[in-house]
């Protein structure tokens, strides 16, 4: 399960940049909707305002426990706000530019590592953090 498509179509609609390189889009063109955790964080409304929490809506196949779980906002400082969720839209370039760029800090991060799917910690670092790494030419 991916977001749900209302959270798809805000995001694109409030989006007429790619997150990571600031490229505008093209009329039609396609904008990858990017879970910057890996695990479709959406904030939990009925928790608001006293407590601000996101409720994983999707986790990949490796942290699928975590499914239905709730994580705090402040579990990713990275974010660097309160969002509604770990939602952004990237350019396919740029898109895939980020997963290499986490599997490469994975790498990095966890001698041995030899899989697929960034850790959510390394992938939000990878996507919150792109133009830092990698700062647009």
């Amino acid at each position: 399960m991916s977001y749900p498509e209302i959270i798809v179509r805000e995001v694109r609609a409030v989006s007429p940049r790619c997150f990571c390189c600031n490229r505008l889009f093209e009329f039609n063109e396609y904008r990858a909707v990017h879970s910057g955790t890996g695990r479709h964080l959406i904030l939990a409304k009925e928790f608001r305002p006293e407590r601000y929490i996101y409720l994983i809506t999707d986790s990949p196949k490796k942290y699928e426990r975590t499914h239905s779980n709730i994580v705090e906002v402040n579990r990713f400082p990275v974010f660097g706000f309160r969002y509604f969720a770990d939602a952004v839209c990237l350019c396919n370039h740029c898109h895939k530019k980020i997963h290499a760029f986490a599997l490469d800090l994975c790498k990095k991060s966890y001698p041995g590592f030899m899989g697929k799917t960034p850790t959510p910690d390394l992938l939000a670092l990878a996507t919150f953090n792109f133009n830092v790494f990698h700062p647009p030419v």
